[in-house]
């Protein structure tokens, strides 16, 4: 499943980025991941690479079932006015089962790309007030190795846990 759902993100990204754009962009696209999973199908995939803000969270549910929650943030660059410009955002990440268990030992700085499906939930805080939160539920985290300028990963392997 998770190569299935790399090779429809990689055609749609070629065909994103082979468009020209002029409104053609987005339909090049859509044509893509049709062309792989049928006529007016329904996506949520999420893909991510970023750095880690804090050490990954792990904790057993009640039921016995393995959690581990990540902050990653991911950071846009561009060029305005001449003068360079930057924007973090940070996510939530949620992996279940084998995933949180192979991401258990994540420490905050950590290179990783996070694939999987964004979900909204609600809670209800203890004043009674109703809150709700979008995350990444992901399906797959592996490390992403780093440059040899950045000086990082001493064999550069990268790839899943």
């Amino acid at each position: 499943m998770y190569r299935e759902k790399t090779d429809i993100w990689l055609r749609a990204r070629a065909a994103w980025l082979l468009a020209d754009n002029d409104g053609k962009l987005l339909m090049a696209a859509v044509r893509a991941v049709e062309s792989i999973l049928g006529k007016g199908c329904k996506v949520n995939s999420v893909t991510l690479i970023g750095n880690l803000g804090e050490d990954a969270e792990y904790k057993q549910t009640a039921t016995g079932r393995s959690l581990c929650k990540l902050r990653v943030a991911t950071t846009q660059k561009w060029l305005k006015d001449g003068d360079e410009q930057e924007s973090t955002d940070w996510h939530n990440v949620t992996c279940w089962g084998k995933v949180a268990e192979r991401t258990s030992d994540l420490r905050k700085g950590a290179r990783v790309m996070v694939i999987g499906q964004l979900k909204t939930r609600s809670y209800e805080t203890s004043d009674g007030e109703k809150k709700w939160v979008t995350e990444v539920n992901a399906s797959d985290v592996g490390m992403v190795p780093r440059s040899q300028q950045s000086g990082s990963d001493s064999d550069g392997s990268g790839g899943r846990f």
